[in-house]
C-alpha cells in the first residue's frame, strides 16, 4: 500500500490520514500475531479487530455513500 501510494503521488494528489493508516497497520499486525500464536479464542480477538477496522474505514465512506445515494434520488 505504502509503495503504491508513493508511486501514485506522481500522477494524482492523494490525501492520507496517517493516524488512521498507522492505526490500521498496527491493528492488523496485532491480529496477525494473535492468530499466529494461536491465542485461546483468537477468533474473538480477530473478529473484534475486524469490526473496529470496519468501523474506522466505514465511517470515512459515509460522505461518499451520501453523495452516490443523493445522485440516484434526483
Amino acid at each position: 500500500y505504502v509503495m503504491r501510494m508513493i508511486n501514485s503521488r506522481r500522477l494524482v494528489s492523494i490525501d492520507v490520514d496517517y493516524r488512521i493508516l498507522v492505526t490500521s497497520i498496527v491493528l492488523l499486525g496485532v491480529q496477525m500475531v494473535i492468530t499466529a500464536m494461536a491465542v485461546p479464542y483468537y477468533w474473538i480477538y480477530g473478529t473484534s479487530i475486524f469490526l473496529v477496522l470496519s468501523g474506522i474505514h466505514g465511517m470515512r465512506c459515509v460522505p461518499l455513500l451520501q453523495l452516490v445515494v443523493g445522485k440516484k434520488n434526483k
